[in-house]
């Protein structure tokens, strides 16, 4: 449920009791109109909030993660495919990005550079001639 307060949540039972519409509570709390029917569900069937996580076990292990962000700060221009291949890391390759993006290492990119034409090589020599 969003964040009200103890006090918010008394004031909308109340009037929930007293049969007080549900945009008019809204109004008068300042809130949305479903966030006052969540807080009428979570009187009438207790607390609703977010269920715990149902997912499964870590694919991989802390040693093999710990590996995985390792070898990407001693070969920061590798990818995570090259990176899962050189440490037999056995998760698939998004579960390798999501450990390197849960980590505080940010992928590098080369930088890319335009060939020299033979005009540019011509005309680079003749400026260091000229010096």
């Amino acid at each position: 449920m969003p964040s009200l307060t103890a006090e918010q949540k008394t004031f909308i039972h109340a009037r929930l009791r007293n049969r007080i519409n549900i945009r008019e509570i809204a109004a008068e709390v300042g809130v949305s109109k479903n966030t006052v029917l969540l807080a009428k569900k979570n009187q009438e069937y207790g607390d609703i909030g977010r269920k715990p996580s149902s997912s499964g076990r870590k694919i991989s292990t802390a040693v093999q993660d710990e590996a995985l962000i390792n070898y990407l700060r001693d070969n920061p221009f590798h990818t995570a495919i090259k990176a899962k291949e050189e440490i037999n890391f056995s998760g698939s390759t998004n579960t390798a990005r999501n450990r390197i993006k849960n980590s505080d290492i940010r992928n590098r990119c080369a930088a890319n550079k335009g060939f020299l034409t033979y005009i540019h090589k011509r005309r680079r020599m003749a400026y260091v001639e000229d010096i």
